[in-house]
């Protein structure tokens, strides 16, 4: 799923760039003209009639994709017999049961962690609280079907390199 968006990157860049101009000047429009509730709400319709009324909402489509597969990847991998007992490769040896190594669930820690890392915008406490609540994930993480953990921890390390190398 990740190789299938990454021709959409350029958009999902540009659409973010957009949306961002668009709070700027919603934001200054709302402090520019706090007093006067008409004035405001005309330049606000100015503002949507040249952004559009849902500013970057197409870079989302590649996501909320994502969102439906994430949803019914863990009861596909359960009910369907094609992957019982099937090996996924190296240690994994059912694609239908947790990664009994954990090797997986740390994988994914790693590469969580490398993002949060790189999140400029985030305070160190706030990077700390998403740390915790990462870790708190990974012990729901440690129980689902290997097949699931792996589509999550390839995303996941495509993720990482995305932003590092084809956003930046």
């Amino acid at each position: 799923i990740k190789l299938l968006t990454i021709p959409f990157l350029k958009k999902i860049k540009e659409s973010n760039q957009i949306s961002k101009e668009y709070q700027q000047k919603l934001e200054y429009i709302k402090a520019k003209y706090h007093d006067d509730p008409k004035r405001k709400s005309e330049e606000e319709l100015l503002l949507i009639k040249k952004y559009g009324i849902l500013p970057g909402f197409s870079a989302r489509i590649p996501q909320i994709l994502h969102i439906f597969i994430m949803i019914s990847l863990p009861s596909f991998l359960k009910s369907n017999i094609l992957f019982y007992q099937v090996p996924v490769g190296l240690w994994m040896q059912d694609a239908s049961l947790p990664d009994k190594y954990f090797i997986l669930p740390l994988f994914c820690l790693i590469f969580a962690y490398l993002q949060i890392n790189d999140a400029k915008q985030l305070t160190p406490m706030v990077k700390i609280a998403i740390l915790i609540a990462i870790i708190i994930g990974m012990y729901a993480f440690s129980f689902l079907a290997s097949g699931m953990q792996l589509f999550i921890v390839s995303g996941l390390i495509l993720s990482y390199f995305e932003k590092k190398f084809l956003l930046t």
